[in-house]
């Protein structure tokens, strides 16, 4: 129960992005009224459920998920031994001017 009323209570705070939509298209309206797609207020609405859904599902938000890492590990044959001697090639560059 607590938490259902922390989620409503979130979400009642979340829901900015379509106040700010509104008071946008009030003074800007578009310039075709008749499409719903083309508003502000859409924009928000749509921004408020994304970040509901991050909230409730535990995600991270869309275009923010985390970056995967890669490494020579994850690639095969010849690749992987390329990528190995590019890394080693590297470490000795670096080593090279750490020393100066």
């Amino acid at each position: 129960m607590k938490t259902k009323i922390l989620t409503l209570t979130l979400l009642f705070f979340i829901q900015g992005c379509t106040v700010l939509g509104m008071i946008a298209d009030s003074q800007f309206p578009p310039d075709n009224p008749n499409d719903r797609n083309d508003s502000f207020t859409q924009m928000g609405i749509e921004a408020d459920i994304e970040l509901a859904k991050s909230v409730i599902n535990d995600e991270p938000l869309p275009g923010n998920e985390p970056k995967k890492l890669t490494g020579c590990k994850e690639l095969t044959g010849k690749k992987q031994i390329e990528c190995y001697q590019v890394s080693r090639q590297l470490n000795e560059n670096l080593q090279k001017h750490q020393r100066k």
